[in-house]
């Protein structure tokens, strides 16, 4: 089987394609060996748009071509001219465009459907994704949430649950230290430019100003997003806007450690339903590294609900898991303190659960079949389920 993925982010914003490419590709290369012959190729989207020799040339040599959010402008066309040439055509993508909030930096190209230059696209890119989504052989995406919207309210023809799994050569050992001397709590965030209403709509931001307002021994880390800061500025008091640190984003390649480096606890808060799309990426990190969390209680962590233990975890209640429609400031704070007080044990939990969350999200052969079956299945399909030379 040769699988041929088409990536969308640049190396200054690879953290979506690390996660839904790279990781998954090498998952591939390392462990589908174990049950069948898999060969696996990365090319910039640009190769696909363009269809550059070397795009054209991996195109006819692949069995599975997935592209990454890519369905709009030439890329329609080439869709069909591929599909019809019998490749499997994949489009993976792991945002809700449709709900993108004008507070998202992405907003001005798929909410009003401009460019950069403010030139308007025809036709819009969401009229464009929408087609894309009917016209490929099958949406793949780490949220069932999305799988849902895509075949209920966009004509998916077949949809491919596929989580998110983590690489773990880009994570460090876990921190056993557990606080123990009443050495000050760090709480940690980091994200994109996407998360603003996260933060203003869950409650989490009047917690944190109580938290500061009681307590001596936190400190609070916020990588990325400067937004973020200065919605915890405008509401925290004078005198402890020194127990606030804003950290400028960091690559990929870095982000294990310093998380690790500068976090005790964790926080994942969500709020609406374009958050409720979002995979769990940020709860996975914490549970690999160790790190106890507080996050919201959304379809987005569901996988993690479903966990054997979450004696490490607290997640908050904000109204219906689909929707995040309840602000529930107190439920944040009551967590918070909780942890403050507890950190020892829920530390300790945390440590105890990290062998199995590395099995669970990491690359093993047991998440390469998952990945394999669901790619065999749909070229089985396509070929109308005769059999397979390998």
């Amino acid at each position: 089987m040769n699988i041929l993925y088409f990536i969308a982010d640049q190396f200054k914003t690879y953290n979506s394609s690390r996660w839904r490419v790279s990781s998954q590709a090498k998952l591939l290369r390392e462990h589908a060996h174990h049950f069948t012959n898999v060969n696996t190729f990365i090319l910039s989207v640009a190769h696909w748009q363009r269809q550059t020799t070397i795009g054209i040339s991996h195109c006819a040599w692949a069995d599975v071509i997935v592209l990454q959010r890519t369905a709009i402008n030439l890329g329609l066309k080439h869709i069909r001219l591929w599909r019809d040439a019998g490749k499997v055509i994949v489009l993976d993508y792991d945002d809700d465009y449709f709900r993108i909030p004008n507070d998202n930096t992405a907003y001005q190209f798929w909410g009003e459907g401009r460019r950069k230059n403010g030139s308007k696209i025809i036709p819009h890119p969401i009229e464009q994704l929408k087609e894309g989504i009917s016209i490929v052989d099958a949406v793949s995406a780490p949220s069932k949430l999305l799988l849902k919207d895509a075949k209920l309210d966009h004509g998916a023809r077949d949809i491919r649950y596929i989580p998110n799994f983590i690489d773990l050569d880009l994570m460090p050992e876990p921190n056993t230290n557990t606080n123990s001397n009443n050495e000050k709590i760090l709480f940690v965030w980091g994200g994109s430019m996407s998360h603003v209403r996260s933060w203003k709509y869950s409650g989490i931001l009047e917690a944190t100003r109580e938290i500061l307002k009681h307590r001596d021994n936190v400190e609070f880390r916020i990588f990325g997003d400067g937004r973020i800061m200065e919605m915890i500025d405008r509401v925290i008091d004078h005198n402890h806007k020194h127990m606030v640190k804003f950290l400028p984003y960091v690559p990929y390649y870095q982000w294990g450690r310093t998380l690790q480096q500068n976090g005790d606890v964790g926080l994942a808060p969500l709020a609406g339903q374009y958050d409720c799309r979002r995979s769990n990426i940020k709860t996975i990190e914490y549970k690999c590294l160790g790190m106890p969390f507080v996050a919201s209680k959304s379809t987005s962590y569901l996988p993690d609900l479903q966990d054997k233990n979450t004696d490490g975890e607290i997640f908050i209640d904000q109204g219906d898991t689909d929707k995040l429609n309840r602000y529930n400031a107190q439920g944040w704070t009551v967590a918070l303190n909780k942890v403050i007080d507890n950190f020892e044990n829920y530390k300790k939990e945390a440590l105890k659960m990290v062998p199995y969350y590395r099995d669970k999200y990491g690359l093993n052969p047991t998440n390469a079949k998952h990945v394999v079956d669901c790619y065999r299945t749909l070229i089985l399909k396509k070929k109308g389920y005769k059999k397979l030379s390998w």
